[in-house]
């Protein structure tokens, strides 16, 4: 089985000292909202945080990356969207996966992080495959 998006953005939470995500594609701008949702859920940006978030975005420089990051933080995640953008039911299974990952690389699982991933959970969940 060849690797999906999702897979390789999973891969770069699972393995912090490998390469960052490589390429783009459709699916990259609904899966990094949900990521900087998560990075940003509990109000502190750690550098952990940090990092993945550059990790993600590595076709720019770290202030290109940094200001990109902020600028996605103003806008909700939109988990019809993101669930659009990744139609396949395994792959909508693994966000929740990258999900956990992202919400804990900081050491800390905050509440509003708990109450992003039970939402997806939820719509994953409910969503028609």
């Amino acid at each position: 089985m060849s690797q999906t998006r999702v897979d390789a953005f999973l891969e770069v939470v699972r393995n912090p000292e490998g390469a960052p995500l490589d390429g783009a594609t459709d699916q990259d701008d609904a899966i990094r909202s949900l990521l900087v949702h998560l990075i940003y859920a509990d109000g502190d940006l750690a550098d952990e945080e940090l990092l993945l978030g550059l990790r993600m975005l590595p076709l720019l420089s770290p202030r290109e990356a940094a200001a990109r990051l902020r600028a996605i933080r103003g806008s909700p995640v939109d988990i019809e969207e993101l669930l659009a953008a990744v139609p396949d039911p395994e792959d909508r299974r693994k966000l929740i996966q990258f999900a956990q990952h992202v919400a804990t690389i900081d050491g800390e699982y905050a509440d509003a992080e708990h109450e992003a991933i039970v939402a997806l959970r939820r719509e994953v969940y409910r969503a028609p495959s």
